[in-house]
């Protein structure tokens, strides 16, 4: 049965575990304190099947304790679908749930969004009523808000054209909206497709970065990429700037997001450059807008993994960066 599954590894949000060899980032969850060593973790796995008669899309529990059980897995909770195309996951910051994306569900009429509950972490429970934003999907990324819900990027509209949205749900997943609520204040609204997501609290900002149109990764389309990041005010989810990047690095859609913990943001454009967005530096407020740097990442290191290693943490990621020769704002 195994052998049916495309394994993804997952994202809970706890500590960091980063698996640079496959591209990928693993989170292991624990409950309570991280320093009881009396509390177990585990380690989720958003799969999809490689072969639909012989699998639905699941989600995997692992053992995450050190010790003999490591590894082991605990249990596979079945979705009733096939064809999600298994994406991010995310857990809300009380453990309460896991949302996780299913990329290409809209393509079959399938939710975009699930949602499982971990009341018992070690046997969630996926849930069937949550409701769907009405006017997106795409589901790509999540953002885990202090009172328990969530924000996630929609790279499109139903048919997976721009614009696309960023969703709101709250601690009890009810719906809360789609943003922008207008769509013609959104700016250049034609490359609205948002993927990565990176939201600073402290601050009340939130960064995505527009990848690519879903449907242009369909056979018979020509494959258009983005090269826009914006940035949002969190209090009402509306986009305060929208940077273009400039034409001289070529961007080939930004992908990922992250968010310093000190009111900056690093992203990716996808052409070997990583970028930093700081709206809080007073040079830059003199100027018509906080401008958005570029850095190049050494030939030597793909930039996979040193962006993978930025998403690891504050002090982490400036080690990175320095350790990388980058030069930081």
């Amino acid at each position: 049965m195994m052998q049916a599954y495309s394994m993804r590894l997952c994202l809970q949000r706890a500590s960091m575990i980063t698996l640079a060899a496959l591209m990928l980032t693993a989170v292991r969850f624990r409950f309570a304190c991280a320093a009881d060593p009396s509390k177990p973790e585990y380690l989720y796995v958003w799969s999809g099947a490689q072969n639909a008669s012989l699998a639905r899309d699941s989600l995997f529990v692992f053992c995450a304790d050190p010790g003999p059980d490591f590894g082991k897995l605990l249990n596979i909770i079945e979705t009733p679908y096939n064809g999600l195309e298994p994406h991010h996951c995310r857990s809300s910051v009380d453990g309460r749930w896991l949302a996780c994306s299913a990329l290409l569900a809209a393509l079959s009429g399938l939710p975009t969004i699930l949602f499982f509950d971990l009341t018992n972490p070690a046997k969630p429970v996926l849930l069937h009523n949550a409701t769907m934003p009405p006017n997106s999907a795409f589901a790509d990324e999540f953002a885990a808000t202090p009172d328990g819900g969530f924000v996630v990027t929609m790279m499109g509209d139903k048919n997976g054209r721009a614009p696309g949205r960023v969703a709101r749900y709250d601690a009890n997943l009810n719906l809360m909206g789609e943003f922008p609520k207008n769509v013609s204040t959104i700016p250049q609204a034609n490359s609205f497709n948002p993927h990565g997501i990176a939201a600073d609290f402290n601050h009340n900002t939130m960064m995505t970065v527009d990848y690519l149109e879903p449907e242009s990764t369909l056979v018979g389309f020509n494959l258009t990429a983005r090269n826009t990041a914006r940035l949002w005010n969190l209090r009402d989810l509306s986009i305060i700037t929208t940077y273009t990047l400039p034409k001289s690095v070529r961007a080939k859609g930004a992908m990922d997001a992250v968010a310093t913990g000190r009111g900056g943001y690093f992203f990716t454009g996808g052409n070997g450059y990583v970028f930093y967005l700081d709206p809080t530096d007073p040079k830059e407020r003199k100027r018509s807008g906080p401008a958005v740097r570029a850095v190049r990442a050494p030939r030597s290191v793909p930039l996979s993994y040193t962006f993978t290693a930025l998403a690891i943490g504050d002090a982490v990621a400036i080690a990175r960066v320095r350790q990388y020769g980058f030069n930081m704002p």
